[in-house]
């Protein structure tokens, strides 16, 4: 199995390379995400949870443009904050942001449509489409999305609402250059064009 060192070092290597979003990634520690509708561990599954329910699309494909119920637990001891980050994953270039929050306190272990972030001491960016907040995938070909909380150590990240997925990004590798990203966990869906033809998940 390997000494505790050389296994925490395999885990900061697996973590820094999941905040490139370069691979399909979860450590193999404790902490996991949940949700009860939809999660697989990579795009490539072809099980009926792999497909994002409608109620999660944007309102632009007329649908509720829901953020996820997403639930957490078993976060490592020395977490001091939480970011969860949902991306689109798709192409080879950087991913386009859905959402990204931070500064999200420890005590929280759950977010979902009801959240407002600023009531919870937690800041919410501005994803890929200007807005801040959630705004829900409305592709034209199938995308592969990934929805990712990160446990960190310090309780603060210092960024604005204003800051966006690529300031995020950035400061993430900084943290888990030093160390200071504690673990990430991940889940996958698939976001199907909407086609009327078609049948889609429902919700």
């Amino acid at each position: 199995m390997g000494s505790p060192m050389r296994r925490r070092w395999m885990s900061s290597i697996t973590v820094f390379f999941c905040v490139l979003e370069r691979i399909s990634c979860q450590t193999d520690s404790e902490f996991r995400m949940e949700n009860p509708d939809f999660g697989v561990p990579s795009c490539d599954d072809a099980s009926s949870m792999a497909l994002l329910p409608d109620k999660h699309f944007g309102s632009n494909c007329g649908d509720k443009n829901e953020l996820p119920q997403l639930t957490w637990n078993d976060a490592p001891f020395d977490t001091g904050s939480f970011a969860v980050l949902v991306t689109d994953t798709s192409s080879n270039r950087m991913p386009f942001a859905h959402l990204i929050a931070w500064d999200i306190p420890v005590a929280v272990t759950s977010v979902g449509p009801q959240t407002n972030f600023s009531s919870i001491g937690a800041v919410s960016g501005t994803n890929d489409t200007g807005e801040n907040g959630y705004s829900g995938p409305c592709p034209d070909k199938q995308a592969c999305v990934k929805i990712s909380v990160y446990a960190l150590r310090p309780s603060t990240l210092g960024l604005s609402s204003s800051a966006t997925y690529k300031e995020l990004h950035k400061k993430l590798l900084e943290l888990s250059a030093n160390g200071d990203l504690v673990d990430i966990a991940s889940v996958y869906s698939v976001a199907v064009p909407h086609q009327h033809d078609t049948l889609r998940t429902q919700a």
